[in-house]
């Protein structure tokens, strides 16, 4: 399997395990058992739990997955930066205007 093809593996995994257990119960141990995978491999490919949860959150918002973007929105301080919030919570309105 390429980087590529594992990373966005792992990142389909986390956005998932996210919506179950949520997005701060993410965590390298967590992922591992989930993806069957090794710890270590998860830290290659994000080199901190922070990190995992912001790509695991960057992931869910191109991916449209509501239930784990909202859970990013109400987290305080934000997982994402300012540059990256203002097209989530973009995101988050669009859907939900044409949802409810």
């Amino acid at each position: 399997m390429t980087y590529t093809a594992r990373r966005e593996f792992l990142l389909e995994k986390a956005m998932c395990l996210a919506e179950k257990i949520s997005i701060l119960g993410l965590t390298y141990s967590s992922l591992a058992r989930y993806s069957r995978v090794t710890p270590q491999l998860i830290q290659y490919y994000f080199s901190s739990n922070q990190i995992l949860r912001r790509e695991a959150l960057k992931y869910a918002l191109a991916k449209k997955n509501m239930s784990v973007i909202i859970q990013g929105f109400v987290l305080k301080p934000p997982l994402l930066p300012n540059k990256e919030l203002g097209k989530f919570k973009a995101n988050l309105i669009t859907y939900l205007t044409k949802n409810l």
